[in-house]
């Protein structure tokens, strides 16, 4: 009997080092040698789900960006995105609200370079209000988003053209510290 498997990234699959254990992997191969179609699904980027899956070696159909790309057999099978001009309205005022924000596209995410320092200032500022806050989960997922295979680090969203990209996913997130 055939069977889907489906299998989330993050706190499920990958181990603190985020990778794909090798007993992780040998366990997926067994199923899929069993007959089971293993997937995987996150809300990672295509880009980064795929270099997982490269490093331990393994084949699987990707379900990324919370369902908003289908991928199987190095085809992409469906992509939902959202219009550039939406992004167009929004950027200006979320910069000028100061918004910490990550741009998920079918070329990468786009991390900003200033919302690095803002996800510090807001660690730091947690920590101090909330004693059960841990600094050091707090520092560890900021650099899961800021190591992600398939990022570009950039400064301005103006220095690039909005309307070439396909937007899959897009986070943003209210800073309230000081600036």
């Amino acid at each position: 009997m055939n069977s889907l498997i489906a299998i989330d990234l993050d706190g499920t699959l990958l181990a603190d080092d985020g990778t794909i254990s090798a007993r992780n992997a040998q366990a997926i191969r067994k199923a899929q040698e069993g007959g089971s179609v293993v997937s995987i699904c996150s809300g990672r980027s295509l880009h980064d789900t795929k270099a997982i899956l490269e490093e331990a070696k393994l084949e699987c159909p990707m379900i990324t960006g919370n369902g908003a790309i289908t991928f199987h057999d190095g085809e992409q099978i469906q992509a939902l995105s959202m219009e550039s001009a939406l992004l167009e309205e929004l950027l200006p005022q979320l910069e000028s609200e100061n918004y910490y924000y990550e741009l998920y596209t079918n070329d990468g995410v786009y991390l900003f370079e200033r919302g690095k320092g803002m996800l510090e200032r807001e660690i730091e500022e947690k920590a101090g209000s909330d004693k059960s806050f841990s600094t050091d989960w707090g520092i560890h997922e900021m650099n899961i988003q800021f190591e992600q295979k398939g990022t570009r680090h950039i400064t301005d969203y103006r220095d690039f053209d909005l309307s070439s990209l396909a937007f899959i996913r897009f986070l943003f997130s209210r800073f309230t510290g000081k600036s």
